[in-house]
């Protein structure tokens, strides 16, 4: 069985290096392709209308503009949280208790996916810290392991984020105002039948348990693996913060940028507003301002003042670059398949091949294709919610698991769609042709295990 798995990542890492380009290009090569399907297979609007295709384009390209802000809100809350010291200090803690290459590969990947769990974009970015930081340990202590698996490692959490506490899809359905965005009117759906139901739960364990192992398993033998070094030279290996130089004059203004009680204050002010939402709105229907909310809040808590936040912000703004460059691109995709019919059209055949049963299995593997155009939860549900609550609805199945079907799709093929590993990249120095074979072949051979759980339940 590893051989087996050892020969598809290394088949698939060596396509990779030859085909994959950098995310930009493939976003720019998915906006031609979606545009010559809606021409040609799209409904009677679209099909062999130029000028109709580029208006809807045209149309969508800023169509999310907030919507990018409240991601670009938590890459950048995310990233201040995970590079508070303590965070830091946790980081380079767990990093030492790895003592072979199958030890590192286990714990990048439970701590990507365990804080991804928790907020996508904290999980992305402890991901990618920690990938980096046990590489340089590994290295340090002449430990053989393969620094792009690590890359691959720290890119899990995107694998379960979407049935964790940030999850787009299962949040919007807690509020009615935001099932009336959808023209639903229908009731709410808690967060008891979608994150905290069993299907969750079961799919998530089974895939927190598996994943380390199927990575371990794709690991070159220890002559062939590429160490840290290749991407990461030594005078990049130290960065000294601002805030950890020593000034020597004392003034006013940095007394307030340094001030450790200020923080504090902010902080408790954020958090009895967080504290006081998440009571409001009960722990079931809390939203994804509430979750930023509470990153902004516990970020500010554990860093030393205002300063060292401002700081880690503003690194963090590096890593929105991709998300405000492509973003439009996927929205126009988005708007170009819609309008043209063509995500109607997924979701008929969906409804005319699935039954009761299988509703769920053919929503994962539809929201996983459609992910590849439109890699992101929230402007892909904003199109397919309603044509999953309308096929759930129409088949007698049950909501919250068509959500968490759609969930678990889009989050499934973030392992080929390079896209939010953008801020992975810029943190660990790899390009995404090094990590694509990997987390490709972990998309692929836990496809069995998403498809057994969503048959059986």
């Amino acid at each position: 069985m590893s051989s087996f798995i050892q020969f598809i990542s290394n088949r698939l890492s060596t396509i990779a290096e030859r085909w994959v380009p950098d995310p930009f290009v493939i976003a720019v090569l998915l906006t031609f392709l979606t545009m010559l399907l809606g021409l040609t297979v799209g409904d009677d609007l679209t099909r062999g209308e130029p000028s109709r295709v580029i208006e809807l384009w045209t149309g969508g390209v800023w169509r999310f503009l907030s919507f990018s802000m409240e991601m670009c809100l938590v890459l950048v809350t995310g990233h201040a949280l995970a590079t508070a010291p303590l965070m830091k200090q946790l980081v380079a803690s767990i990093t030492q208790r790895a003592n072979h290459a199958s030890s590192a590969i286990a714990l990048t990947t439970l701590v990507a996916m365990s804080t991804g769990l928790i907020n996508w974009g904290l999980g992305l970015i402890v991901g990618a810290l920690t990938a980096r930081e046990m590489g340089l340990s590994c290295a340090r202590r002449g430990i053989n392991v393969h620094y792009p698996l690590l890359g691959a490692a720290g890119y899990t959490g995107l694998l379960v984020w979407h049935g964790g506490l940030s999850g787009t899809a299962p949040l919007k359905v807690t509020q009615v105002k935001n099932l009336a965005e959808l023209n639903l009117d229908r009731d709410v759906i808690p967060l008891t039948e979608t994150i905290f139901s069993s299907l969750n739960l079961t799919i998530i364990i089974g895939v927190i348990v598996l994943t380390p192992l199927l990575l371990w398993m794709m690991s070159p033998p220890s002559e062939q693996c590429a160490s840290i070094d290749q991407w990461i030279t030594p005078s990049s290996q130290s960065h000294t913060s601002v805030t950890d130089q020593s000034f020597p004059q004392s003034t006013p203004a940095r007394h307030f940028e340094e001030s450790r009680w200020l923080t504090l204050l902010l902080a408790a002010l954020v958090l009895i507003a967080w504290s006081s939402r998440v009571i409001e709105l009960g722990v079931s229907r809390i939203d994804l301002s509430v979750i930023n909310l509470g990153a902004l809040g516990f970020g500010l808590l554990l860093h030393p003042s205002l300063r060292s936040y401002g700081e880690a912000a503003t690194e963090a703004a590096g890593t929105c670059a991709g998300v405000m460059l492509q973003f439009p691109l996927y929205a126009g995709i988005m708007s170009v398949m819609s309008g043209s019919g063509l995500t109607a059209m997924l979701a008929e055949q969906v409804s005319a091949l699935a039954s009761r049963e299988t509703l769920a299995p053919f929503t994962f593997l539809m929201a996983g294709f459609v992910n590849l155009f439109v890699p992101s939860g929230g402007g892909q549900w904003g199109v397919q919610g309603p044509l999953v609550l309308q096929s759930a609805s129409a088949l007698n199945s049950e909501a919250g698991a068509a959500v968490i079907a759609f969930a678990h799709g889009d989050a499934w093929t973030n392992m080929l769609q390079p896209f939010w590993a953008l801020p992975l990249l810029a943190v660990t120095q790899l390009k995404a042709r090094d990590i694509v074979g990997y987390s490709a072949t972990l998309m692929l051979v836990l496809t069995p295990w998403y498809l057994l759980i969503f048959w059986l339940f």
